[in-house]
C-alpha cells in the first residue's frame, strides 16, 4: 500500500515523518479532511494564528498531491482601535 504524508503548514511547516499507509488518494483526501478538521475543533487558535492554515499530502517522494488550505481572517470591524 502506498504511504501518504500530512504536513501542516501555519506560518511554518511541519513535516509528518511517519504518515499513513493507505488503499489510495480517496482514503488519503479523506484522512485530510477529517485531520484537519480535528484540528479545527481541537485548536482554533491556530486558524487565526496567520490567516492561513494549510494540510499538503504528499506521497513517499515528497510530491505534493492534495491540499487543503483554510483561511481565519479578523475582520477590520472586529479589530480592537
Amino acid at each position: 500500500m502506498p504511504r501518504y504524508f500530512f504536513n501542516t503548514a501555519n506560518g511554518h511547516v511541519e513535516r509528518d515523518t511517519e504518515g499513513e499507509e493507505l488503499r489510495n488518494g480517496d482514503a488519503a483526501q479523506g484522512l485530510a479532511v477529517r485531520y484537519l478538521g480535528d484540528i479545527l475543533r481541537d485548536n482554533p487558535p491556530d486558524i487565526w494564528g496567520d490567516g492561513e492554515f494549510r494540510v499538503d499530502v504528499t506521497d513517499e517522494a515528497g510530491l505534493i498531491l492534495y491540499s487543503l488550505t483554510v483561511i481565519g481572517m479578523i475582520a477590520p470591524a472586529a479589530r480592537p482601535f
